[in-house]
């Protein structure tokens, strides 16, 4: 890839990570994108031309080639010098055994793809053994047999981006490539903004209290998780990375039909005041939450050497991030981390009920009205919780291992343009995270289906004795369909 590279800055410059950055800032996002070569073309993307196209879209994206860097406790930032590029890793591969027909044939199930299709070791982001830095850029091309296809994995860590700018960037690269390829002569313009200071002008004066769980998480001290923001992003990164490798959890794939989810949300609003609005992620949030409480037993609260057994576990939790450029009416196309850590909660005993319209609706009501609090003045109290706490954004971490039978998280990736990741060769037959994303705490994205499927497709990760009974809700199986 060194041959391809050019200076992404004249002169050192530095990003220094916002207050919002460092929330998740230490986990990875790994994506793999399946493409056919319907005509058997013998040139079939090319690696030349990818890394050229990759080349130039690192001129518009420089915060990928930079060093991350921690001068101070919660401080991180992003030195890009072209003096000391951190070269992104390109890497190909040829698979003599795994054609593109035998992965469509399994629905492009996890256990059926290349084995060494994912180049990064977990889902936290973990220096390169040659350099000793994290690198921001890990690409994979692998040709798999007798030129069917080509699988591509990318990750880029939250260091560096979120999800809005995991995608910008790889839709940007794609259509450089598409230019280049049709040799358009003029290349596409990259007006991105990397520059974390153009969040402020956004955030009002006003500011709104953040819920008393996220205060008390954020403000309370935690020595082990204090001590881990301490360390430099290469030693949290091995760390997180052995820890998370003391567990293993199980993956399936689930597709929810638009009619399913239109039915869905029918029967929710019917049960709910007239003029409610409710969204399909409401309703797949109410959905999760209720099966996978309902999956397992809860766990007895337990006395300690001097103290009493504490009062069981009130409320059920589910943590979703939100991503708030719309709601601050961001116009610039900002590549950097804008997200909220919402927490959604219900009373252990109204979700624990078996799951019918009713009861559905009640779950559905408690995310709809999280999700409408936030305002701009809620992200402003937010901003100012985490800016005079430098070592809070590592303390979830504790409330996740104290709760992973009544917690869960929600992502949803349905707005991001997926299969518009086109490189001139067709777009992708199916895009999904990887198996860096299971584990044995229980999360959940929901993306969007390849094209010519509607509705939305679920990937959830729990471990094996709560995914075994969600496999056999009644509720969840009469409204999902196992994709594998």
């Amino acid at each position: 890839m060194d041959e391809y590279m050019k200076p992404t800055a004249s002169k050192p410059e530095r990003i220094a990570l916002s207050a919002f950055d460092n929330h998740g800032s230490y986990t990875n996002i790994p994506y793999a994108f399946f493409y056919e070569n319907a005509d058997g073309s013998s040139d079939f993307m090319p690696t030349s031309l990818l890394k050229e196209s990759l080349a130039r879209a690192l001129q518009d994206f420089p915060v990928l080639t930079g060093v991350v860097r921690m001068p101070a406790r919660g401080k991180i930032h992003i030195e890009i010098d072209p003096g000391h590029v951190n070269t992104p890793q390109f890497q190909e591969s040829f698979n003599e055994t795994i054609t593109f027909q035998a992965l469509k044939d399994t629905g492009f199930a996890w256990s059926a793809w290349p084995e060494n299709l994912v180049t990064v070791a977990s889902g936290f982001a973990t220096p390169d053994p040659k350099t000793g830095e994290i690198v921001l850029l890990y690409v994979h091309v692998v040709r798999l047999k007798q030129n069917t296809g080509v699988a591509l994995f990318t990750n880029i860590p939250h260091y560096a981006v979120d999800g809005y700018g995991y995608f910008a960037f790889l839709n940007h690269w794609a259509s450089i490539m598409r230019a280049m390829k049709h040799d358009d002569g003029r290349l596409p313009e990259g007006d991105f903004c990397h520059d974390r200071s153009c969040i402020y002008k956004y955030l009002p004066e006003e500011k709104t209290s953040i819920d008393p769980l996220s205060q008390s998480i954020y403000t309370t001290a935690n020595f082990f998780c204090d001590t881990l923001a301490y360390l430099s992003p290469t030693v949290l990164g091995r760390l997180m990375t052995k820890l998370s490798k003391l567990s293993t959890g199980e993956g399936h794939l689930f597709h929810v039909t638009q009619e399913k989810l239109q039915s869905l949300r029918n029967s929710v609003r019917e049960n709910l005041p007239a003029g409610t609005a409710i969204s399909a992620n409401d309703v797949l949030c109410a959905m999760l939450m209720r099966t996978f409480c309902q999956s397992q037993p809860l766990p007895e609260p337990k006395a300690g050497w001097f103290t009493a057994a504490p009062e069981p576990e009130s409320h059920f939790t589910i943590r979703m991030p939100c991503d708030v450029r719309p709601r601050l009416g961001m116009t610039e196309k900002f590549t950097g981390n804008l997200i909220l850590p919402m927490f959604i909660r219900q009373p252990m005993d109204e979700v624990s009920q078996p799951t019918t319209p009713e009861t559905l609706a009640r779950s559905a009501l408690h995310v709809r009205k999280t999700t409408e609090s936030v305002t701009p003045s809620l992200v402003s109290g937010f901003h100012d919780t985490f800016s005079q706490q430098p070592t809070c954004h590592l303390r979830p971490l504790s409330f996740a291992a104290s709760h992973t039978k009544t917690s869960l998280i929600t992502t949803s990736h349905t707005r991001f343009e997926l299969y518009d990741v086109d490189f001139g060769y067709g777009r992708p037959r199916f895009a999904s995270l990887t198996p860096l994303f299971a584990g044995s705490y229980t999360m959940a994205a929901f993306l969007p289906p390849p094209p010519g499927v509607d509705g939305v497709y679920i990937l959830l990760t729990s471990n094996v004795e709560a995914m075994g009974n969600i496999l056999e809700n009644k509720f969840w199986k009469e409204n999902t369909r196992l994709v594998w």
